[in-house]
Parts: structure tokens; C-alpha cells; sequence
């Protein structure tokens, strides 16, 4: 089995996905985990050392507010999409698992052209955007708070 997981944009979500790979591999040896994301400078070493081979993509992300940052990002994320397209399809993963986050967006959708199935992890009692709008993609949507079960469907 093949697992890519997916997130970014703090170590709040690069964290648990470290946590989730551990237990895949636990509860089955066998699996290959990937991730796919932007790349923060602390990442890389963290996810060598826990024996998950990654790939990375620009990232980028749109702020609700001015700056000069998102003319740039704009571009980072079209190539995101690009980078995604390819990582998917050279490793051609049988779940796609998301923590959230700017840097889950170009991969989770490019999953489900893929007809990869989708599963989200929300831990926040209010999910962030990219988790809301992603939903209506995911197979499964796991919460850790009751109250985050009223912004899916």
C-alpha cells in the first residue's frame, strides 16, 4: 500500500502527519508513505529520520489581505499544480491522507482527478479554510472536536 500524506504551512501540520505515518507503519510494515508539500526549511531532516521519502511542491498561498507576496504566490501555485500532477502520477499513491493547510491544496485536488481517495484530518474546533473547501472532495473527514463537525457536510 502507498500513502501519500499531505499539509503543510506550520509544524502544526507537519507534526501530526509524522504521528499518523508511524502508526501506518505499525499496524502495517509493508506500506510506503510519502509526502508531498511545500518544503519549510526544518522539514526535510524530520522527515528522513522518520523513514518517509518526500517530495516537495513551491507552495504558496492567497492572504485575505494585501501584500506584495501574493503576486508571487500566485505563480507558486500554478506550479504547485504542475508539481503535484507528476508526484501523483510517478508514485501513484493508493490513499491520499491531508492534515490541511495551504500546501494540501494542489495535491488533494489533483488526488481526487486522480480518483485517489481522499481522507482530511481536522484538529482545530474551527477548520481552517483549506480543510472546509477541500470536504467536498474527501472520502472520509476525521475531527477531534465535536463542534468541527458542523462545517462539514
Amino acid at each position: 500500500m502507498r500513502i501519500v500524506l499531505t499539509g503543510g504551512g506550520t509544524g502544526g501540520h507537519i507534526y501530526p502527519l509524522i504521528a499518523v505515518a508511524n502508526k501506518i507503519k505499525e499496524n502495517n510494515p509493508e506500506a510506503e508513505i510519502f509526502y508531498l508539500g511545500p518544503l519549510y526549511q526544518y522539514e526535510e531532516d524530520i522527515f528522513s529520520k522518520n523513514q518517509i521519502k518526500a517530495y516537495f511542491t513551491f507552495g504558496g498561498k492567497i492572504r485575505h489581505y494585501f501584500s506584495l507576496l501574493n503576486f508571487i504566490d500566485v505563480f507558486k501555485i500554478i506550479g504547485s499544480f504542475f508539481q503535484a500532477i507528476f508526484w501523483l502520477w510517478y508514485i501513484m499513491p493508493d490513499r491520499v491522507f491531508s492534515k490541511g493547510g495551504h500546501g494540501s491544496m494542489p495535491v488533494v485536488l489533483v488526488a481526487w482527478l486522480y480518483k485517489i481517495p481522499i481522507y482530511l484530518h481536522d484538529s482545530d474546533s474551527i477548520p481552517g479554510r483549506a480543510n472546509r473547501f477541500l470536504s467536498r472532495f474527501a472520502l472520509l473527514i476525521f475531527v477531534s472536536f465535536e463542534s468541527a463537525k458542523d462545517f462539514f457536510k
